[in-house]
């Protein structure tokens, strides 16, 4: 089944679900978590279908913090699924400044044994955009600015 993280990783999940059914006749069932516990209607943190014993695929936008993927990861063990792999949009592949603080709050620690993929990265969007005449000087103010990060490769 596919999990998407709150918030942006929900429409994704929905929208990846309808396609797959619609392109592939298959009936992937989804489900994705809320920022904050709802106490009327369909109540709690999850919306969607359950996730207990369901082997599970993460789907979120992009990953700078792993905040949001830890969560997912923390819902998923809590709720008993297995993940299978977490796919991500776009790999901007930046480094925050205070990766250390960031691994002592665990946030990659818990995420960085899983299966990580992208659909495209930062390097495949500066490609395109470079040719692309009317989109070529977003692709040197990308390049400046990512010229000003340090990269790093997720495992």
């Amino acid at each position: 089944m596919l999990f998407g993280t709150a918030y942006k990783g929900i429409p994704i999940v929905v929208a990846t679900s309808i396609a797959l059914k619609n392109q592939y006749n298959l009936n992937i069932p989804y489900s994705f978590d809320r920022k904050e516990k709802k106490q009327h209607g369909e109540k709690g943190y999850l919306v969607g279908n359950e996730i207990r014993k369901k082997r599970i695929i993460i789907l979120d936008d992009v990953i700078t913090s792993g905040i949001s993927i830890n969560r997912a990861v923390k819902i998923i063990k809590k709720e008993q699924g297995e993940i299978s792999s977490i796919f991500i949009l776009l790999d901007r592949k930046e480094k925050i400044k205070n990766y250390s603080n960031l691994d002592k709050k665990n946030n990659f620690k818990n995420i960085k044994n899983y299966k990580f993929h992208s659909i495209i990265t930062i390097n495949d969007l500066i490609y395109y955009l470079e040719r692309q005449k009317k989109l070529k000087k977003y692709a040197l103010q990308l390049i400046e600015y990512h010229g000003q990060n340090t990269f790093f490769v997720q495992k």
